[in-house]
């Protein structure tokens, strides 16, 4: 039996994406599926893991010194607000291990999308343990990861770090965070799609994997937001 259901989400209100099975080290026990899993395949499994879409949530930071978390998703709301367009509000927050200087990596989402997420499964009979923004189920590397996905590409620049840009407009954002030396020295590409990261060292990944298979392979690697908490 798969330990995980592994479903991934479109963006908007276009429904399943896909989903594969996989074990704990993210392993694909049979080929990726379209669409929703049959009531079998959801009751068969431990537990269901969903990639949300990238593109839906924004990875930050912000410095908040404590360490109890209810007060800190409390408080995080207030620490970012400026840095918001959208009423805190009408935000969901979630947060990530601490790092130096109480540090916190935090996902926010609207909550109207996390209701809408949550809606969706329940009508399919699933009940999921984790919500992973899919940027963050790349696998790392020790700079950039990226992978084409349609007319965009999705970024994991860090651990609980990443975005998703037009690709068009991804080589204008490389160039303005070269200007301020923040680009990165190394990335990784995965999937067949080219992409010019300018003088950036790129190293071509040659994976025969479809894209849930790799996200999968990054998903098992322990260091995603869960976005199911406060």
């Amino acid at each position: 039996m798969a330990e995980t259901l592994l479903i991934r989400l479109a963006s908007g209100t276009r429904g399943f994406r896909d989903w594969l099975l996989v074990d704990e080290q993210g392993q694909g026990k049979g080929p990726v599926q379209t669409g929703v899993p049959d009531d079998g395949i959801i009751n068969s499994v431990r537990r269901v893991v969903v990639l949300v879409p990238g593109v839906e949530v924004s990875l930050v930071g912000a410095r908040v010194p404590g360490r109890n978390r209810q007060r800190l998703l409390r408080a995080i709301p207030y620490a970012l607000e400026e840095q918001l367009a959208t009423d805190v509000d009408e935000l969901h927050f979630a947060l990530g291990p601490v790092g130096e200087g109480d540090q916190y990596p935090v996902a926010v989402v609207e909550r109207a999308n996390m209701d809408a997420w949550t809606t969706l499964l329940r009508e399919n009979g699933i009940q999921a343990e984790q919500f992973i923004p899919e940027t963050l189920a790349l696998p790392t590397a020790a700079g950039w990861s990226l992978m084409a996905d349609g007319g965009t590409v999705l970024v994991r620049s860090g651990d609980t770090a990443g975005f998703v840009v037009d690709s068009e407009n991804l080589p204008l954002l490389l160039s303005l965070l070269q200007l301020k030396r923040q680009a990165p020295e190394t990335a990784r590409v995965f999937g067949d799609a080219v992409i010019d990261l300018g003088d950036v060292d790129v190293e071509f990944m040659d994976e025969r994997l479809q894209p849930l298979e790799l996200l999968a392979h990054g998903w098992a690697q322990g260091k995603g937001i869960n976005l199911l908490q406060g």
